[in-house]
């Protein structure tokens, strides 16, 4: 008889001890689940502030283009309206704002095939280009207003 209740209480104490391990293992199921979601959550908000800020950038070259493109457009309107040719300086200085222009055009294209890759080496890169181009700009025609 007492063997049979030895037995009983080591299979009950086995039983409670199953029953144990089995609700730890479940509330950490559950909380891995839960720190799964909270990380899934972060990597969404983190991508997309990583759009927002390529987008922005994206929108910000393209106007810069835009009105690069006016200005050279009201330029060359005007000067073949007062019928004034270029001096081979002038007309170097503007080919090469046209090769910078383009340079930026040209990464503007790319921007869409490498956005997430290396964003922060294309996002420094094209600012600095946007910086130079924009000076280039503001210098050629302040000099020609000069002139």
């Amino acid at each position: 008889m007492k063997t049979i209740r030895n037995k009983f209480a080591i299979y009950l104490m086995s039983v409670f001890m199953l029953g144990l391990f089995s609700c730890g293992n479940q509330m950490q199921e559950k909380q891995d689940k839960e720190q799964s979601a909270e990380m899934k959550d972060k990597m969404e908000e983190v991508k997309s502030d990583l759009n927002e800020k390529q987008q922005d950038m994206k929108d910000d070259l393209e106007e810069m283009i835009a009105t690069f493109d006016q200005r050279i457009r009201e330029f060359e309107n005007n000067l073949e309206e007062k019928h004034i040719e270029l001096t081979q300086e002038t007309d170097e200085a503007l080919q090469g704002l046209k090769d910078q222009r383009d340079e930026l055009q040209e990464k503007l294209d790319k921007y869409s095939q490498n956005a997430e890759e290396n964003w922060d080496e294309f996002r420094v890169d094209v600012e600095k280009k946007m910086d130079e181009f924009e000076k280039s700009v503001d210098e050629f025609f302040y000099a020609e207003e000069d002139s």
